[in-house]
């Protein structure tokens, strides 16, 4: 063998050799490449976030307060529209995502960035309240109020429910254990309650034993001494006083009537 031969093997063997290096590539790129790929993608999302966060803080930077105000107007009644298209299926994923989004956000926070979130968002809400109208923080303030009145309501009802369920349980063990005796004189105690209470006209707290009074004042048999007129006893102004008319002032002046003519007289007594 020459060194021509030589070298024509050798050529043979390098293009083999290029061949199967040609042809493993494609499969190692194809097993790397997803990974790759997806990599590229995170960092091409990264930095398209960047650039947009960058793009919008110029924005808002070159907005005077008006244009501002407008642009949160806009954006939440787009969203406010956006909301009522939705189903609640699509409103409580979009709920989820938006809460895992911010649980992200908020893990991968540093402590400064988070302290420097918080006093941002503090100070728009400060700027969002100066923007309002004293018609619309009355009428925000009227809404938390009723807000806070309903779920107090509910929390009392809730609270009112359970205390009824177990005062039922307490009355009912409390039954189960009295003898027989005892139920006879419970039962006999509210019939006579019932019984006071249906005669009772009134709402007078007094002992189950007392009976009902009669609302009536009396005879009218007391004398006034300064006109000599019947009166009842509880016209009196005080325990021991004889006066009780009004028009002799309660005894202090003293009027003398002349005698009746013949027509009055008999006209008063029924003669005429």
């Amino acid at each position: 063998m020459n060194f021509s031969d030589l070298e024509s093997e050798q050529t043979t063997l390098d293009s083999s050799m290029s061949e199967l290096e040609g042809g493993a590539r494609p499969a190692v790129n194809a097993e790397h490449e997803p990974s790759v790929r997806g990599s590229m993608e995170e960092a091409e999302a990264a930095l398209r976030r960047s650039a947009n966060a960058e793009r919008q803080r110029r924005v808002r930077a070159g907005l005077s307060q008006e244009q501002i105000a407008a642009r949160r107007a806009a954006n939440a009644a787009r969203q406010r529209r956006d909301r009522a298209q939705l189903s609640e299926e699509q409103l409580a994923a979009l709920r989820a995502a938006n809460t895992a989004r911010q649980r992200r956000d908020r893990a991968q926070l540093s402590q400064e960035q988070a302290v420097a979130r918080r006093a941002a968002n503090t100070a728009r809400q400060r700027r969002t309240r100066d923007d309002r109208s004293e018609t619309q923080s009355a009428v925000c303030r009227a809404s938390d109020t009723e807000g806070r009145r309903r779920i107090r309501m509910e929390m009392n009802d809730e609270r009112t429910a359970v205390l009824r369920v177990h005062d039922a349980e307490s009355h009912r063990r409390a039954r189960a254990a009295m003898t027989l005796e005892q139920r006879t004189a419970a039962t006999a105690s509210r019939q006579l309650r019932r019984v006071v209470v249906q005669q009772s006209s009134t709402g007078i707290a007094r002992l189950i034993s007392e009976r009902p009074m009669s609302h009536s004042l009396g005879d009218m048999n007391h004398q006034c001494s300064g006109c000599g007129a019947l009166h009842f006893s509880d016209e009196k102004t005080a325990a021991h006083s004889t006066a009780l008319n009004m028009y002799s002032n309660f005894g202090r002046v003293s009027m003398r009537f002349r005698k009746l003519s013949f027509i009055p007289a008999a006209v008063v007594h029924g003669n005429g």
